[in-house]
């Protein structure tokens, strides 16, 4: 790995991710009820809206992707995300405008803005990524990254609960909470930026196709991403809508729980590996999905947050560590395949809670929405077991016949 740099920390990193993920979870978590609540679009015309931008996120996630020596260096790849940040905002802010608009003209601009937000977004997250393989951070230390990213995502994603939670969310409180998410956006990108400004660039020339397999974390990304936000995206209607609804958002139980719970991930992983620790988080899943139907929602939260910190850290851990072992120009294209399978995942689960949301009655009971929920979840948890078990043993005979 000689020509790496290897002096841009791992709190440094995550601190520029939890600007980046202040937009992601707003834009992932919040938008489908920013379209049905507030612009009052139908569900079917909201999931298929979000699930466009999706889809055109993850095409130019592979399309941008092959522009491989824009993101060939750690240093590379810190100037094109901070073009990516302000690109983001300009989108964004047309997002916002929407509001003020009526009719047809308000669903068009929803679209095209989404689709703008998309583009830019591509080259503000794939950057980011691609220096998890970039940087020469050891094994450890990429374990470190990976377990650092999450928690400060889960970090970003208690920020936008608490500000959602604010009672009397008025027009203006709304701007002035979007702005000063978009300052530490744009600050953390701009600092990212400066540190990787005297990195040298890589000696890597061309393409190489020694790298290890990332069929496994792609599988269990897929997985993940159209089964388990189901909860988080549902979340904030049952919090509106059930009766006797805690004050204490969802969205805030299941960030302090994938946050508070890294350091275990982190251990286990050292210990046992990323395969045992997605087991293991396939079995929260299940716990929190059983929890769901019983009733205790806010356990279930928890338990579906603590999963899903280890699944985070546990797949970019793994494709971190696969992408490392290539050439510094096979980053951007693997690492767009990651994020374009998360996003059309992404996509077809957007459509189909559309659709639940249009034939449910949320509105009069929030509560309503809760055994789609657990199904989803539960659905997800077995199919993370059996993916990661199925590989374990695959692994292991494969070394037996090999020797």
């Amino acid at each position: 790995m000689t020509g790496r740099p290897r002096t841009l920390s791992v709190t440094g990193y995550a601190t520029a991710h939890f600007g980046k993920s202040l937009w992601w979870n707003g834009s992932e978590l919040l938008l489908a009820f920013y379209l049905t609540e507030y612009l009052e679009l139908h569900g079917v015309v909201a999931g298929c809206a979000i699930a466009c931008g999706l889809m055109v996120g993850a095409v130019m996630d592979v399309v941008v992707a092959n522009r491989r020596h824009w993101f060939a260096s750690a240093r590379r790849a810190g100037r094109m995300q901070i073009i990516g940040a302000f690109g983001s905002l300009m989108a964004l802010m047309v997002l916002l405008a929407a509001a003020s608009m009526i009719g047809t003209l308000r669903l068009a601009t929803v679209i095209v803005a989404n689709i703008l937000y998309r583009f830019a977004y591509v080259f503000y997250d794939l950057p980011q990524n691609c220096m998890l393989g970039l940087i020469d951070w050891s094994r450890d230390e990429q374990r470190k990254a990976a377990s650092a990213r999450t928690a400060a995502g889960a970090g970003a994603l208690v920020t936008i609960s608490l500000a959602a939670s604010v009672p009397t969310y008025s027009g203006i409180r709304a701007i002035v909470l979007v702005a000063a998410g978009t300052c530490v956006a744009l600050a953390s990108a701009a600092w990212l930026w400066r540190a990787t400004r005297g990195l040298p660039e890589s000696r890597y020339a061309v393409p190489s196709s020694a790298q290890a397999s990332i069929g496994r974390p792609l599988a269990i990304m897929a997985i993940v991403c159209l089964t388990v936000p189901a909860f988080s995206k549902l979340a904030p209607y049952m919090a509106t809508y059930a009766p006797g609804a805690s004050p204490m958002p969802l969205l805030l139980i299941l960030g302090i729980g994938t946050a508070i719970s890294q350091p275990i991930w982190l251990a286990m992983i050292r210990r046992s590996g990323e395969t045992m620790a997605m087991c293991v988080a396939g079995g929260l899943l299940i716990i929190g999905a059983l929890a769901a139907t019983g009733g205790a929602i806010g356990s279930a939260a928890a338990c579906i947050g603590m999963a899903s910190g280890g699944l985070g850290t546990s797949i970019w851990a793994m494709f971190a560590a696969a992408v490392a072992t290539g050439s510094p120009l096979n980053a951007a294209p693997a690492f767009a395949r990651l994020t374009a399978t998360a996003k059309v995942a992404l996509a077809v689960a957007a459509i189909g809670l559309g659709e639940l949301l249009s034939v449910t009655e949320y509105r009069d009971d929030g509560s309503r929405l809760i055994p789609a929920m657990a199904l989803l979840t539960l659905s997800g948890g077995i199919a993370v077991i059996a993916v990661s078990y199925a590989s374990r043993v695959f692994r292991r005979g494969t070394r037996a016949g090999s020797a």
